[in-house]
């Protein structure tokens, strides 16, 4: 069985514009099976993403978080806990590992975020790398894929969406039933393949725009 599951989804629990419920409605009506909520140093909204779709039949939630590490953004998936922020890649991985998860290197070289962790990619014990990142460009995303594939691991496709329009651009194919214990292992063993397409930067710079006066009160 394969399942598509857009593993990096951030909702107004971070700098997302939308509530975790209309990212899932998106999702499902764009034909994925799952999503994993990610939103920036905390598990608060991918928990409430669990809890709403216990009622939704046909669609998973796979819990995790963005941490953003002392040296770039490091995809925590599987995860029920939040992890500290801040520190050293190889101590974030660790703390994943040790909650039963699974560490991707996110956007590597995205030059939209400054977050990113470049070639320190290739001194960590990630258990993949996002190498189809819908916000990064097609140059990015192609050195993610030489690099992450020079490393023998899994390449993982997610969207980055802060909205709802963004959901499912870009996503992950995974060999695997529709559990969620089964997707990351299948991710872990190699059998998932990103595939989508590039976000617009006008639909990103209209997205950012909407949360900075979210944030200032113009809602």
């Amino acid at each position: 069985m394969k399942v598509k599951v857009d593993l990096h989804v951030h909702s107004t629990f971070s700098d997302g514009i939308h509530d975790v419920y209309s990212l899932i409605r998106a999702a499902k009506s764009k034909g994925l099976d799952g999503i994993a909520i990610t939103d920036h140093n905390t598990i608060a909204g991918s928990l409430e993403a669990v809890r709403i779709v216990r009622r939704i039949d046909d669609f998973i939630v796979i819990p995790g978080t963005e941490v953003r590490s002392k040296r770039g953004d490091i995809l925590a998936l599987g995860v029920y806990e939040d992890i500290r922020p801040g520190i050293e890649p190889e101590e974030v991985v660790d703390e994943i590992h040790e909650l039963g998860g699974l560490a991707i290197a996110a956007h590597p070289y995205s030059r939209l975020s400054r977050d990113s962790l470049g070639d320190y990619v290739l001194k960590v014990n990630f258990d993949g790398v996002e190498t189809l990142n819908a916000r990064a460009r097609g140059f990015e995303n192609r050195r993610a894929e030489v690099k992450c594939k020079a490393l023998g691991l899994s390449c993982v496709g997610g969207s980055d969406a802060h909205s709802i329009w963004e959901v499912g651009n870009a996503y992950t194919i995974v060999e695997a039933d529709c559990e969620i214990n089964d997707i990351l292992k299948g991710i872990s063993m190699g059998l998932a393949k990103p595939v989508g397409v590039t976000t617009p930067l006008g639909l990103i710079l209209k997205v950012t725009v909407y949360h900075k006066l979210r944030v200032l009160g113009f809602d």
